[in-house]
């Protein structure tokens, strides 16, 4: 069974958006499975739009959907961020996207969207908030390790340690950003060799537009327009 994915934690306004999002995505497919992870206290009567609703454990984090991602109950999973909304019936083709040859289907990440994309060591291909993925086994480590190193990340920030040449991986431009944890994995800790990532088939700006640059769009209508909450 193919599935969405949203995570909504420590912030209620990512809740009331994740709501909205699973909305505007029944709206133009009503059949579709929805699954949702949040925190207990926040489910009320929004929240049946979801055909599923996990509260156990889910983790107090700006970074929950890492921890969330693995636990996903379907075969293929599009998660999507919660400060999103849904704009074109062609969300229920997604999965055509997915080629067995691959683990993950993503957006390229933009400069113009106020995303690190380069620094000494690297460049920065993938958006993380929008993901096309399996069930198989490699991916969900991949999912798991990814969890793994956003708190690795947090332990350094607290403990205000770093393990890399700053030189090359510059510590304040990076400790905040899942994009970093995910680079890292692919480019450093040798995940490259199990995981292959593709772009979706057609125009890559339909499917995460952040409404900036609408000539990336040539012509294409909007599937998923990204609004991009601040966090305080």
């Amino acid at each position: 069974m193919n599935g969405y994915l949203y995570v909504a934690t420590r912030e209620h306004m990512f809740y009331k958006s994740a709501c909205y999002s699973a909305e505007s995505l029944k709206d133009y497919y009503p059949d579709a499975n929805i699954t949702l992870f949040t925190h207990k206290e926040w489910v009320d009567k929004h929240a049946q739009i979801f055909d599923n609703v996990v509260t156990e454990d889910v983790p107090v984090s700006v970074r929950a959907k890492l921890w969330a991602l693995p636990r996903t109950p379907y075969e293929n999973t599009l998660y999507i961020d919660a400060d999103t909304e849904i704009c074109h019936p062609d969300i229920k083709n997604v999965f055509t996207h997915q080629d067995k040859n691959y683990n993950l289907v993503m957006t390229e990440v933009k400069k113009y969207a106020h995303a690190v994309v380069e620094i000494p060591g690297g460049t920065f291909k993938w958006h993380c908030g929008l993901c096309l993925y399996d069930n198989k086994l490699k991916t969900l480590e991949f999912m798991h390790a990814w969890w793994r190193m956003w708190q690795k990340q947090r332990s350094q920030k607290e403990n205000k340690t770093w393990d890399l040449d700053e030189n090359l991986f510059p510590k304040d431009k990076l400790i905040d950003w899942d994009t970093w944890g995910f680079w890292r994995l692919l480019n450093l800790e040798g995940w490259n060799e199990h995981i292959k990532i593709k772009p979706f088939n057609d125009n890559q700006a339909r499917w995460n537009f952040h409404n900036l640059r609408k000539s990336e769009l040539d012509g294409h209508k909007v599937v998923i327009l990204h609004h991009t909450l601040k966090v305080n």
